[in-house]
């Protein structure tokens, strides 16, 4: 299961863009968590803890639950939309979506291939060609897994083509594509690369008996 981070927020009384904008100009990042069949809660985070939190679980923030304090009050909920400044690429607003127990979620977790370093075919010059990062699945809210796990064979040859079939699923994690089983990731044949100046040394040296020649 996901890691939980505490986030500290507080309760913002006023609603709207004005609002929001007074809410930055005052160093806040305004902030609504909402769902669960609740009324919208609009709050204001702590731009550094919000900082700390997108840096340490990156791409991975859309797949924690987030346990919110909000004036002293525990909420859980799950990131849904960070919206970034064009210019400073810095978070300007953020929609949580509220979750309890056993609320069902659509996400994408990413992949991780297992062992992909010992297999035959890496070990021969063979390159790791990753089809699918992240696969998109459905669990609730208390059985979201930190990564979907594909272990390679190590007798794994170059021309290998890994399915989503071999992929791990934890208990109660299904996928949102279940009528195929498409492809996640293949082992090629590395490209040999045609050196021009080599080439260019070679033609000289052949024509260098004949200048002595003469």
């Amino acid at each position: 299961m996901s890691e939980s981070y505490i986030l500290k927020a507080e309760t913002r009384g006023r609603v709207g863009k004005g609002a929001a904008r007074a809410v930055r100009r005052n160093g806040g990042i305004p902030a609504v968590l909402y769902g669960n069949k609740q009324e919208p809660s609009s709050i204001t985070l702590d731009p550094r803890e919000l900082s700390i939190f997108i840096n340490k679980f990156q791409m991975g923030i859309y797949n924690h639950i987030v346990t919110l304090e909000i004036d002293g009050k525990e909420e859980k909920g799950i990131l849904r939309d960070l919206q970034l400044d064009l210019i400073k690429d810095l978070p300007i607003h953020v929609d949580f979506l509220r979750v309890g127990a056993h609320t069902r979620l659509t996400l994408h977790v990413p992949l991780h291939l297992e062992g992909i370093e010992k297999s035959k075919a890496i070990k021969r010059g063979g390159v790791l060609n990753v089809v699918r990062s992240d696969i998109e699945v459905r669990c609730t809210s208390d059985a979201i897994p930190e990564n979907l796990v594909l272990k390679v064979p190590e007798d794994a040859e170059i021309g290998h083509t890994f399915r989503f079939s071999e992929v791990e699923l934890p208990k109660g994690v299904k996928p949102t594509i279940k009528d195929r089983d498409f492809v996640v990731a293949t082992i090629v044949a590395p490209k040999i690369v045609k050196d021009d100046e080599d080439e260019e040394v070679t033609d000289a040296t052949e024509e260098t008996p004949e200048e002595e020649t003469k």
